[in-house]
């Protein structure tokens, strides 16, 4: 009997682990068991509840205690790594804060040690300086032949790569979205293998965090398989759930939420009105037009505080566990403690078939959408006084976002006139900028073919025996 640990510690992983063909294939294995690693109860109870099976146990973590060799080396990993987003991050805080000491003494040390020896330096020191006792029962219980880490971003899931490193255990991490080898920080310890969904984050592993392809497996994109392989639901059925008229042509506006930009408080809530206004004025179309407002499981929403209009609907999908991180916290983390159940993950499927196009912001909702075909708009202004006003967000600058921006399969609008040229010109033709599209998905998705869980498992497997 072969265990392997899977760490659970956010949504995401939740997602594209759990629910995903990579847990359904490998709990079919009769001489593999599965131990899955959660951060708190709560998540823990739920895909206890759902995911029983005899081969499949649920470990809460214990707490770590941070030494002041943890804190500093957690503290490090910001620093080490260089990239075009990583500066704009820099400069987006000394707009806000002013602070030109805190920024300049950052950048020099960035470019003074963010080095591939320096890198290894450290992470040298980070595992032979730091031990976390807290783990030793959860090894010793289950002596586990292989360690899955979807995260290594996290302290918490750093701490378990350490302590299987220690143990000689085999180690594989997952890059398991597009943006953060580029824009988060230096891994700070490195597996023995990665998997990432395409060539492009494969590429990123090696030059932004010294990881050498040889040790790499490219396997698509797990979290669009349930996109190729599930069914959708009729459109009267899909209307009916959400009341939205099945005749109306839907605009999805997937908001950009609460957190990721605190200097533009109009802009969500004053576009779904312009948005709502202009459809009803017939500006976009003859044809009845409904604004579909999809929030992001991670968003903290207050739907009280969101206009009404006769041609909005609003959907919030998923699962928020309030009762473990406050308001406060959940921002902070950018809201990983969530949940999107089957019917959710349906409830996307059938929002994304359904649509006429999609309008979003420098998030990978643009990928979900072009994988389904539908013609994407990414916002790049703000709103002041109810008015569109030129305000550029930095991040579309962003290294990862330029790469997808490149396929020409999203198009970014800056103005009130660009905006509305769009949504008529892919309300009249959907088929325009198809081929684009299919560009932008051949090159994020790799393999759109529905597998791309089961080959996750099976390199899983493979590397047990």
């Amino acid at each position: 009997m072969k265990t392997i640990f899977i760490a659970i510690l956010n949504g995401v992983e939740g997602k594209n682990i759990v629910r995903s063909s990579v847990y359904a294939t490998l709990r079919k294995e009769s001489d593999v068991r599965i131990i899955f690693l959660f951060r708190n109860k709560s998540l823990s109870s739920l895909y206890e509840s759902e995911f029983a099976d005899k081969g499949t146990f649920f470990e809460i973590l214990p707490p770590f205690k941070k030494s002041l060799a943890e804190k500093f080396f957690s503290r490090l990993k910001f620093y080490l790594l260089r990239s075009e987003t990583t500066d704009l991050h820099r400069l987006t805080n000394l707009e806000e804060g002013r602070n030109y000491a805190v920024y300049f003494s950052s950048l020099v040390f960035n470019r003074v040690f963010a080095r591939p020896i320096f890198r290894r330096l450290v992470r040298a020191l980070d595992f032979f300086l730091i031990r976390q006792k807290e783990l030793d029962s959860l090894f010793e219980k289950y002596r586990p032949a292989e360690v899955f880490l979807a995260d290594l971003f996290s302290d918490t899931e750093t701490a378990i790569l350490r302590e299987s490193k220690r143990r000689k255990i085999l180690s594989v991490g997952l890059i398991n979205t597009w943006d953060r080898v580029t824009t988060r920080w230096m891994i700070r310890l490195l597996p023995d293998c990665f998997i990432t969904f395409n060539e492009i984050v494969k590429k990123e592993l090696k030059e932004y965090d010294d990881f050498s392809p040889d040790r790499t497996y490219v396997s698509g994109t797990v979290q669009h398989d349930h996109l190729i392989t599930g069914k959708f639901s009729g459109r009267e059925e899909f209307c009916h759930r959400l009341g939205i008229d099945p005749e109306s042509r839907i605009i999805v506006y997937a908001p950009l939420g609460s957190f990721f930009d605190k200097t533009r408080p109009e802009l969500d809530k004053g576009l779904v009105k312009i948005l709502s206004e202009a459809a009803l004025s017939g500006q976009f179309s003859d044809e009845k037009i409904t604004i579909l407002v999809r929030f992001h499981p991670n968003d903290l929403v207050d739907l009280a505080e969101w206009p009404t209009f006769p041609n909005v609907v609003y959907s919030r999908p998923g699962l928020k566990f309030a009762t473990e991180l406050s308001d406060k916290v959940f921002s902070r983390t950018r809201g990983q403690n969530w949940d999107l159940s089957f019917d959710d993950l349906s409830l996307l499927r059938d929002t994304i078939y359904h649509s006429a196009l999609v309008v979003c912001y420098y998030t990978s909702f643009s990928i979900d959408a072009a994988v389904l075909d539908k013609p994407v708009i990414n916002v790049n202004f703000d709103i002041r006084d109810g008015w569109i006003i030129s305000k550029p967000h930095p991040y579309y600058n962003s290294v990862h976002y330029q790469k997808a921006a490149a396929t020409l399969g999203i198009r970014l609008v800056s103005s009130e006139e660009d905006f509305f040229s769009a949504i008529k010109k892919y309300l009249a033709d959907s088929s325009l900028h198809k081929e684009q599209r299919q560009r932008l998905v051949n090159e994020q998705c790799f393999k759109l073919d529905g597998h791309s869980g089961e080959r996750v498992a099976k390199f899983l497997l493979s590397r047990l025996y």
